[in-house]
């Protein structure tokens, strides 16, 4: 499946035009939502503009960071606003890293909150990559910075606290 993905999403970022992308990064989240649990009778599927009517997650910038062990990792900023008026348990996105129009990196974030995210409330959320889960071809792209590495995040599911999902579909 991630050999599709991969395949898939190749094809949809060498789309010349946004609304193309658009079209196919839908038909993806249509791929994806098909692993999701289908069982629970309260979930939903929408399109990628109703989803984002409710939930809105943005890529905000990246860093290099080292840790307590003197391990360097890349510090990926994410933001998440709920724009329902319903709080919010779970969020799931795909974030899909490029460079030259070509997929480097795949990265599935499930989001679980510890107190629900409340209706019309902001998050940041960070995200650490080690260097060492880079493949060794690309981990220049993300050492520098300064890289026009391209950064874009893919809803796939929501989970209210009422237990409402909410899944992207085409």
């Amino acid at each position: 499946m991630k050999l599709f993905v991969f395949i898939f999403l190749s094809f949809i970022f060498s789309c010349n035009t946004v609304v193309a992308a658009e079209k196919n990064i839908q038909g993806i989240q249509n791929q994806l939502e098909q692993q999701v649990d289908k069982k629970n009778s309260n979930a939903q599927s929408v399109s990628l503009g109703v989803f984002q009517n409710y939930v809105v997650v943005g890529f905000e910038g990246r860093e290099i960071a080292v840790d307590d062990n003197n391990q360097a990792y890349v510090l990926v900023k994410f933001t998440v606003e709920n724009k329902s008026n319903k709080p919010i348990r779970f969020l799931q996105w795909l974030s899909v890293y490029t460079y030259d129009k070509q997929i480097v990196h795949l990265q599935s974030v499930p989001l679980s909150f510890a107190q629900p995210m409340a209706p019309a409330a902001k998050a940041d959320i960070n995200l650490r990559i080690p260097f060492n889960k880079v493949p060794n071809e690309y981990r220049s792209l993300f050492s520098n910075v300064q890289e026009n590495l391209m950064i874009y995040a893919v809803p796939e599911n929501v989970v209210f606290a009422d237990g409402q999902k909410m899944n992207v579909k085409n």
